[in-house]
């Protein structure tokens, strides 16, 4: 209002006409008309309906009006007249609409050039932590794999060491399949190719380890570890029939295939002792 009051005398001496004196009015309109589209302009903003056209012709006839006060001001007084009262008619209807279209900013949850900035430095804050967390982690990833490297190559030359003929079958192995010689698929392999066991095991292990259960079962037990196992006699049978058993005991009757026939090798070995037997009696 206050700087209606300052634009509107340049503007309505502008339009004087002692013989047309309703172009008078036409101050009152551009200024008025300017107040009334921003009021139209709060209501569809309120409704929330599209006001941008309300502004803009509010906009056009605060312009108009600056220009014929800068006009006028210009040729009927001073240049501070003019720039003076053609910024009052800019002023006013844009000090107003900046206001409501801040306080719709705001309703609408539009951040404010502070707020822009203080999220704008979290941004970049966040960027840069995660920036320095992600070279933390690769340099963590490359260090493993680098000792994970190293102690493959160890490996590779403790088992060329310990193992030469099993590293050689495992060479083969992996040039056959495409694979390197330490892969898990190829060295179990050649090692039970090689040492017909399971890698980690070994005929003098097994043995010892055979060794330390009979150890183990003789200190349950209370027997002495070289203590033969008790089994029942090879020979399930009589070789010869038994004798009758009584106050008699008359010798078994003999026919024929009762006595079971003696192994080729104890045959052998009887008529061995029979020639040596008849020699030293001769």
């Amino acid at each position: 209002a206050v700087c209606s009051i300052v634009a509107l005398p340049v503007q309505i001496a502008a339009f004087y006409n002692p013989h047309a004196l309703w172009l008078m009015a036409a101050p009152l309109m551009l200024e008025g008309g300017a107040w009334v589209v921003l009021k139209g302009a709060k209501a569809a903003a309120a409704d929330r309906r599209p006001h941008w056209h309300y502004r803009l012709i509010a906009w056009l006839l605060a312009f108009i009006a600056a220009g014929i006060n800068l006009w006028h001001g210009l040729n009927a007084f001073d240049p501070a007249t003019a720039i003076g009262t053609a910024f009052a008619s800019i002023a006013g209807p844009g000090v107003y609409d900046l206001h409501e279209h801040g306080h719709i900013r705001k309703r609408d949850g539009a951040l404010t050039r502070r707020e822009r900035k203080n999220r704008a430095k979290a941004a970049r804050e966040e960027a840069k932590q995660r920036a320095a967390e992600e070279a933390r982690k690769r340099a963590e990833k490359e260090a493993a794999a680098k000792a994970a490297e190293e102690a493959r190559q160890a490996l590779i030359e403790e088992r060329k060491r310990e193992f030469p003929k099993v590293w050689a079958e495992a060479v083969k192995i992996g040039a056959a399949v495409g694979k390197a010689p330490d892969d898990p698929a190829v060295w179990p392999r050649a090692y039970r190719n090689i040492e017909g066991t399971e890698p980690g095991e070994s005929i003098e292990s097994i043995n010892a380890r055979r060794t330390a259960e009979k150890r183990v079962a003789a200190a349950l037990s209370g027997a002495p570890v070289n203590t033969l196992s008790k089994t029942t006699n090879a020979q399930r049978a009589d070789q010869m029939p038994r004798t009758q058993r009584g106050p008699a005991r008359r010798p078994p009757a003999r026919r024929s295939g009762d006595t079971q026939r003696y192994v080729a090798a104890a045959r052998r070995q009887a008529s061995i002792a029979a020639k040596n037997a008849r020699e030293k009696k001769d």
